[in-house]
């Protein structure tokens, strides 16, 4: 290696260890900061950490052999899907998780990763079929679960009404929601309905946006067309239901929240 070759080295690794260490402190303020940046990531911030995600070192040669493989559209095939669905999966789906305030699965989700890494290959799953390494995952899981649940106190009556007012989650709560008032719970069961219902139209809207990019690659067009009206309809149906609820009023008035003025940005 050159002078120039070492050179580069070193300005790309001080400017990461530059970057981490200011957005170290920046993590640090909460757990709020830690999981989801304080809420207050621009567009194109996300974006670019997206579109980093899918680079490596290994990215070259792997796109090269799919399109060595399968051409183009052998390439197109796997990462077009991805670019439409990942942001209407960001939109259709903020609600319910802004409601629910999730700590434990965004946790889940990026200490999973590298646990699920370290069973997985120390014990030879990567020779394996996948389901036996996915049924000892998902059995290891839910024992610690089971386990849990089993040694550790139950928690109050008063904290699980509590819980299931603010997160309304589906499952058996009969003895939780028996106590609730009888409006309470027609009005429970009713925003439930509506939330599987608008879940129902966001997984179709999202397979029919795949389904009609995926068809008009492939040039079959008649096919296209179907995916185009299903895509359109529950599109409509989805906006004009979140509309007349007042989703996105309420979801512009948590992101002005999130982003106060000072006030010092009036002039006096």
């Amino acid at each position: 290696m050159r002078t120039l070759d070492w050179g580069v080295m070193v300005i790309y690794a001080v400017l990461a260890l530059c970057i981490g260490a200011y957005f170290t402190r920046r993590a640090s303020r909460g757990i709020e900061s830690y999981f989801v940046g304080g809420r207050s990531l621009p567009w194109w911030a996300i974006g670019f950490s997206t579109v980093a995600t899918f680079t490596s070192a290994g990215a070259a040669s792997a796109f090269t052999m799919l399109a060595y493989a399968g051409g183009l559209l052998g390439n197109w095939w796997w990462w077009v899907p991805w670019m439409i669905w990942m942001p209407l999966v960001a939109v259709i789906w903020s609600k319910f998780w802004r409601r629910l305030n999730i700590w434990g699965e965004i946790a889940a989700l990026v200490g999973g990763l590298p646990l699920g890494y370290l069973i997985w290959f120390p014990l030879g799953f990567d020779h394996k079929p996948f389901w036996q390494g996915f049924l000892l995952l998902f059995g290891a899981g839910w024992l610690v679960i089971v386990v849990v649940t089993l040694l550790t106190p139950p928690e109050k009556q008063e904290t699980l009404e509590e819980f299931y007012r603010l997160c309304r989650p589906p499952g058996f709560w009969g003895r939780v929601t028996d106590t609730l008032p009888a409006g309470e719970r027609r009005r429970i069961r009713k925003d439930l309905l509506s939330d599987i219902w608008e879940c129902a139209l966001g997984i179709t809207f999202c397979t029919g946006s795949v389904a009609l990019t995926a068809s008009l690659f492939a040039r079959h067009w008649a096919v296209s067309a179907v995916w185009l009206v299903v895509t359109v309809a529950t599109f409509r149906v989805f906006i004009r239901r979140w509309a007349e609820k007042g989703i996105f009023k309420s979801l512009r008035g948590a992101e002005a929240s999130n982003h106060p003025e000072s006030p010092d940005s009036h002039p006096q």
